[in-house]
């Protein structure tokens, strides 16, 4: 599940997948994918990715933070890796930006608002303390 804010400059666009990952710099299991595309040029971005269980209970989240410039009007990978015991049960996500900075150094935080309405429809104890 996929949420964006629309006053943040860095959207994403199309669909995450979650697949297996194994590389000599990481012993995560799973690798959250997803693309984004920004409306203005952009220094840093953070991702997060919260994990439900087959039962709707919110197993934790995965946060992701990348310093690279990405040009206004350009695409940039954004990627979070789920390590256990989260990546064994982890059956529906829900993924979004939470912050950016801009090429002059703003930083622009998401409202989390819609967030929480969404993973409240799987887990409505969530609370927005378990988005860090």
């Amino acid at each position: 599940i996929v949420v964006n804010d629309p006053k943040l400059p860095l959207q994403i666009s199309g669909a995450c997948g979650i697949g297996y990952h194994t590389d000599k710099y990481s012993d995560a299991p799973l690798k959250q994918n997803c693309k984004g595309a920004s409306t203005q040029a952009l220094h840093a971005q953070e991702i997060v990715t919260l994990v439900f269980s087959a039962t709707n209970r919110l197993l934790g989240s995965a946060r992701a933070q990348a310093t690279r410039d990405v040009a206004a009007g350009g695409e940039v990978d954004l990627a979070s890796y789920l390590s256990p015991p989260r990546a064994s049960a982890a059956l529906t996500s829900i993924v979004f930006i939470d912050a950016v900075r801009t090429a002059d150094g703003t930083v622009i935080r998401a409202d989390r608002s819609a967030v929480l309405a969404e993973a409240r429809k799987l887990d409505p104890a969530v609370d927005e303390a378990a988005f860090d």
